[in-house]
Formats: C-alpha cells, sequence, structure tokens
C-alpha cells in the first residue's frame, strides 16, 4: 500500500486516548495453499516436518517461529512469514507440499493490517457480520468474512499489555485497500481512530 493512503495519524474524535488503532504490517510474506482432492493428511504431515505445526483443520491461527497458518476454508490455508522473503517462503511450501498441495505467493497481492483498541469491536460490528466478543471469538480464531462489502480474512492475536482491548490481524486484497480503510476510517471515527503509517510486523 503507498504511503498516500496511510498519510494521516488521527481521524474523527480528537480527544483521549484513540478507541480504534490500526497499523499496517508490511515485510510479510504472504501465501495461499490449497490442498489437492484428498491430500489433505498427507499435506498436514508435510507441513508439520517442514514448520513444526499443525495445520489448522478450522477457521483458526497457528504458527511456530515465524511462520503461521490460518485456515480459510476446507484444504484452504493463508500462509505467512514474518521474516518477509516472499519468494523463498513460496519455494519452501512448494517443496514441502509437492504432491500435495499448490502455493502461490501473495505477497503482493495482499495487505496486512493490525487493528486493536477497547471499541474495535463496535467499530467492527458496524460492517462484519459475525460476533467478535472475546468470549466467542476466542484467541487464535479466525474468519473469513466481508466488511462493509470488502472481503477480509481476520485473526484474533494477543493484545499484550492492552487487556481490555480487542486485537485483530486482518488481510485485505491490495486493489481494495483503500475502500476498506474509507470504511473502517468511517466506522471508527465516532471513537477516534489513530492511524499508523509505518511499522514492521
Amino acid at each position: 500500500m503507498s504511503d498516500s493512503r496511510l498519510n494521516s495519524v488521527r481521524h474523527g474524535r480528537a480527544d483521549g486516548a484513540a478507541g480504534v488503532r490500526a497499523t499496517p504490517l508490511h515485510h510479510r510474506a504472504l501465501a495461499t495453499l490449497v490442498a489437492g482432492r484428498g491430500q489433505t493428511a498427507a499435506l498436514a504431515e508435510r507441513i508439520g516436518t517442514r514448520f513444526g505445526l499443525c495445520l489448522p483443520t478450522t477457521p483458526r491461527r497457528v504458527s511456530s517461529g515465524s511462520v503461521a497458518f490460518v485456515g480459510v476454508g476446507p484444504g484452504r490455508w493463508l500462509a505467512m512469514d514474518e521474516t518477509g522473503d516472499g519468494l523463498a517462503f513460496e519455494t519452501a511450501l512448494v517443496e514441502a507440499a509437492a504432491g500435495h498441495a499448490s502455493a502461490t505467493d501473495q505477497s503482493d497481492g495482499l495487505v496486512l493490517l493490525r487493528l486493536s483498541g477497547p471499541d474495535l469491536r463496535r467499530a467492527l460490528a458496524k460492517g462484519i457480520g459475525i460476533d467478535l466478543h472475546p468470549a466467542v471469538f476466542r484467541l487464535g480464531d479466525a474468519a473469513t468474512t466481508p466488511f462493509a462489502l470488502i472481503g477480509t480474512t481476520l485473526w484474533r492475536i494477543d493484545g499484550g499489555g492492552h487487556a481490555h482491548d480487542l486485537t485483530v490481524e486482518i488481510a485485505v486484497a491490495r486493489s481494495y485497500a483503500a475502500d476498506f480503510l474509507q470504511a473502517l476510517t468511517e466506522a471508527a471515527a465516532e471513537f477516534g481512530f489513530d492511524l499508523h503509517p509505518t511499522a514492521r510486523g
């Protein structure tokens, strides 16, 4: 995403702490992994051997070291590597999944954001049709769902020091990223919306 789309810090309510915060996560390698027919079990074994984790069979995020996989559908995953080398990550996936799945680099096709804040759930509720209450949407849970008619995949992560915050990471197609940010800005404006233009994540 170009900096021209991320050139503001505070939107909406100007006083007090922001109720919603967004930070772009640059320098992550992203790829889709799609199992062949009847190959899910064999693929899971190969991925487990290569990356040291169990592929989720439900909409969840699992991770090991710098690598994570998010279940986005039957036999489909969004894979990511925080080291950020898309070509190397795609190659590693292709080698691990040989004969069992296809892997495609999506590092340039998706924008990844971390969203947090005490009012994030209320802001997202304006455009999303699932319950994000922490009692329902637990750590590691994921969902593929539209926000304001824009397709997204999101998953809940540990918010660290913000005990009362909901913290999620969300992937959006780059071609719709500007529209997504506009919709999110409008939804979060009443709570105060901080958009941080640069970050490594």
